[in-house]
């Protein structure tokens, strides 16, 4: 799907050895510049989130612990990346958005260290505004 979309480059990236989210590069079109784009599986929170899930349901027989839903958090968190990529390049495809108004928030800076997304979180609404935040 991305190859087909115009990306050059196409990693998954890796913590601990286990799939941590998904890298790609491409073109910027009103640039021509390449850009790299990095989408976190975020395993963690789809572990705690199944985890208190079971937790408000299990039986008193249920055997299952914490641990054994690790390796379905990682396979759902993996699932739901690549549905949602495929589903922003289908909008991309038909018209409805462009890759910008689709990805933008996971593009890397210019170091390919942080994302725009991380960029506004760690430095609060005013680096969109160029004031301050109240």
């Amino acid at each position: 799907m991305l190859a087909d979309a115009g990306a050059s480059a196409i990693a998954k990236q890796y913590e601990a050895g286990q799939v941590s989210g998904l890298m790609f590069q491409i073109k910027w079109a009103a640039s021509d510049r390449l850009v790299m784009v990095r989408l976190p599986a975020n395993v963690n929170q789809v572990h705690a989130c199944m985890w208190k899930e079971h937790c408000k349901k299990r039986s008193f027989r249920s055997k299952l612990k914490e641990s054994d839903f690790l390796q379905q958090a990682r396979r759902t968190a993996w699932k739901l990346l690549v549905d949602w990529v495929e589903i922003q390049l289908s909008l991309v495809k038909l018209g409805q958005v462009d890759f910008t108004q689709a990805f933008l928030a996971y593009c890397c800076d210019h170091n390919g260290e942080r994302t725009i997304y991380q960029h506004v979180t760690e430095r609060g609404i005013a680096c969109l505004t160029g004031g301050s935040e109240a």
